[in-house]
C-alpha cells in the first residue's frame, strides 16, 4: 500500500491496523497515530483499482483498544464515527483541525515530539456521520428541536444497529459542543432513519439494546440497579420491570443479546470496578406483545408495516441533498411501524429492495494522488502536493495504444450501483507517437523485440540490393549504345579532317 504523502510508519502501528468495514472491491482500515499516547488515528480507504491508500477520515476517537466508527447495520454506505480533535479555537469540522500536529500524526522524525501542542489545548472528541461510504461528513443532527445553543449537535459515547431493524438506532449522547466525559450526563436517543435525525427518547445513562427486528428497546439504568425498563413503540413510553433486589446489588455495565436481534431474551451483565467477576440476570420479554402483525401485501404495505428508505430523509437532513439515491440506488426497506402494538417475529420479509439510479457527484471518489480538502459537500477532487500528476507523454510512452486515458481525479465508487447520469471517468486522449508508421514500427518492435529488428534489417537490406541489382541491368544496354555511338562519330571526324587536308 502507498500512503498519500506520508513519513515512514512504526511498527507499532502497522501491527495494531484493523480492517473496519469491506465489500467486494474495497475496504477501511483503521491506523493509530505514531504516538501511542494519543487517542486518535486515521481511517484509510483502499480498492482493487488502485494500491494507493486515502485518506477518508482524520483524528478517529480511539479509547482502550476501541475505535470509535460503526457502520449502520442493513444500511450500505453509512457510518458513524467520533473524531478526538485538538482544540485550539478553530474550525472543529475541517480536516486540518489537529494542524499542529500533522506533520508528526503518521510516524517520521517528529514522530515523539509533542512540543509543538499548545498547553492549553485539549482533546475534544465530535460524532459525525456519512452517507457516502465515508466521502463527506457532518454532525449529528437532533430532530426534536431539543437542540440547546447555537452550534450544538449530538455526540455518541455509543450506539447500536441491527439488519433486522432497517434504519433503527439508538445511542448513548448529549447535545453540546462536545461528549461529555462524565457519562452520567449522558441520555439514549433514538433514530429511524439510518442515523440522519435523532430524538431524546430516555433521560439519563442506560445500557440500551434492539429486540425482536425492532419491536421492542431494551434499556437498563446505569445508576438504578434493580430495574430494567422496555418500550414497545420506538421509544416514546417505556414500562419498569423490578428485579428483586438480592439477585441485583451492582450496576448493569452492558446488555448482551443474539446477534441477529430478531429474539425477545437478554443477559443483563453486572459488576463494579472491585468486583472480580460479573453476575448474570436473564431477562425475557416474549410476552409483551400477544398480537401477531398482519404481513404486508406484495408492495410491502399494511397497516401494521411500512415502506421506508434512507432517501426519504437524506434531502431535508444531510446536507448533501441527495433526493433518492444511496449508492447508486433507491433501496426501500420493509419494516414494522413505530406505533403497532404487534410482533413480527413469525413473518419471513423480503426486506429489501433496490432500484438503479443515475449517477452523481456522490457516486465518484478522488483518485489516486487526488483529495477532498474538506469533508464538505462541495468539495472537489484536488491534485494532492507532494505527488506528481499524470503525463500524457509518459501514458502514451508506457503503452503501444493509440490513445490513453487521463484522469479528472474522480473514480467511480466500486460499490455504487448508478448508471448513467454524471460521467467523470477519465477521458480518452490520442497518442500521436502511437499512430501510423511510427506507432507500426513501435508496436512490431514492442511485440517480436530483437528477432523483428533483425528481420527488418535483413528485409531492407534485401530491397537495397535487389534495387542496386536493377539500376545496373538497366544502364548497360546504354552504356553500350553510347560506345558504339562514339566509335562511329570519330571516324566520321577522321573522314572530315582527310577532306579538308586534301
Amino acid at each position: 500500500v502507498q500512503w498519500p504523502g506520508l513519513g515512514p510508519l512504526h511498527r507499532r502501528q502497522l501491527l495494531q491496523l484493523r480492517v473496519l468495514h469491506s465489500t467486494k472491491h474495497s475496504a477501511l482500515f483503521f491506523l493509530p497515530a505514531a504516538d501511542p499516547e494519543r487517542p486518535q488515528g486515521y481511517v484509510f480507504s483502499c480498492s482493487a483499482h488502485s494500491q494507493d491508500a486515502e485518506i477518508v477520515l482524520s483524528d478517529v476517537h480511539t479509547s482502550r483498544g476501541n475505535i470509535a466508527w460503526q457502520g449502520v447495520n442493513g444500511i450500505d454506505g453509512i457510518f458513524i464515527a467520533n473524531r478526538a480533535v485538538l482544540e485550539h479555537g478553530q474550525d472543529l469540522d475541517t480536516v486540518d483541525s489537529s494542524s499542529e500536529a500533522n506533520s508528526w500524526e503518521m510516524g517520521g522524525e517528529d514522530a515523539s515530539d509533542v512540543s509543538d501542542i499548545p498547553v492549553a489545548a485539549q482533546f475534544i472528541v465530535r460524532t459525525y456521520i456519512s452517507v457516502d461510504m465515508a466521502q463527506i461528513w457532518q454532525p449529528l443532527t437532533p430532530g426534536d428541536g431539543s437542540n440547546p445553543c447555537s452550534g450544538c449537535s449530538l455526540h455518541l459515547a455509543q450506539w447500536t444497529s441491527a439488519t433486522a431493524a432497517p434504519g433503527v438506532l439508538l445511542g448513548k449522547g448529549n447535545i453540546g459542543l462536545r461528549l461529555a466525559e462524565d457519562h452520567a450526563n449522558l441520555a439514549v436517543f433514538v433514530s429511524r432513519d439510518a442515523g440522519l435525525s435523532w430524538r431524546l427518547c430516555l433521560e439519563g445513562p442506560h445500557e440500551v439494546a434492539i429486540l425482536s427486528n425492532g419491536d421492542a428497546f431494551l434499556a437498563a439504568p446505569i445508576m438504578s440497579p434493580g430495574t430494567v425498563m422496555y418500550s414497545t413503540d420506538s421509544g416514546r413510553h417505556w414500562q419498569e420491570v423490578t428485579v428483586q433486589a438480592s439477585a441485583w446489588r451492582e450496576p448493569a455495565v452492558n446488555l448482551i443479546v443474539h446477534p441477529s436481534h430478531t429474539g425477545w431474551q437478554a443477559l443483563v451483565v453486572l459488576s463494579t470496578d472491585a468486583a472480580r467477576g460479573v453476575d448474570l440476570l436473564t431477562v425475557d420479554l416474549s410476552r409483551v406483545l400477544n398480537l401477531s402483525c398482519q404481513p404486508p401485501d406484495e408492495a410491502g404495505l399494511s397497516p401494521d408495516f411500512e415502506k421506508w428508505s434512507p432517501a426519504d430523509s437524506l434531502e431535508d437532513a444531510h446536507q448533501s441533498k441527495r433526493p433518492v439515491c444511496l449508492l447508486g440506488v433507491r433501496t426501500h426497506y420493509v419494516r414494522r411501524r413505530a406505533e403497532r402494538q404487534c410482533h413480527s417475529t413469525a413473518i419471513a420479509l423480503d426486506t429489501r429492495k433496490d432500484v438503479a439510479c443515475l449517477c452523481s457527484v456522490s457516486d465518484w471518489a478522488c483518485d489516486t494522488n487526488f483529495q477532498r480538502k474538506s469533508y464538505k459537500v462541495d468539495a472537489p477532487c484536488e491534485p494532492v502536493e507532494e505527488a506528481g500528476q499524470p503525463n500524457i507523454t509518459a501514458l502514451c510512452m508506457a503503452t503501444l495504444d493509440t490513445h490513453v486515458q487521463l484522469t479528472r481525479g474522480y473514480v467511480k465508487l466500486p460499490e455504487s450501483g448508478c448508471s448513467g447520469g454524471l460521467d467523470l471517468s477519465p477521458r480518452s486522449e490520442l497518442c500521436i507517437g502511437n499512430n501510423g508508421l511510427g506507432g507500426l514500427m513501435r508496436n512490431l518492435f514492442a511485440h517480436s523485440g530483437w528477432a523483428s529488428f533483425i528481420l527488418l534489417a535483413v528485409i531492407l537490406l534485401s530491397v537495397i540490393v535487389m534495387q542496386r541489382r536493377s539500376k545496373r541491368s538497366i544502364s548497360r544496354p546504354f552504356v553500350r549504345d553510347y560506345a558504339d555511338y562514339k566509335t562511329a562519330d570519330e571516324d566520321k571526324d577522321d573522314e572530315l579532317e582527310l577532306l579538308m587536308g586534301d
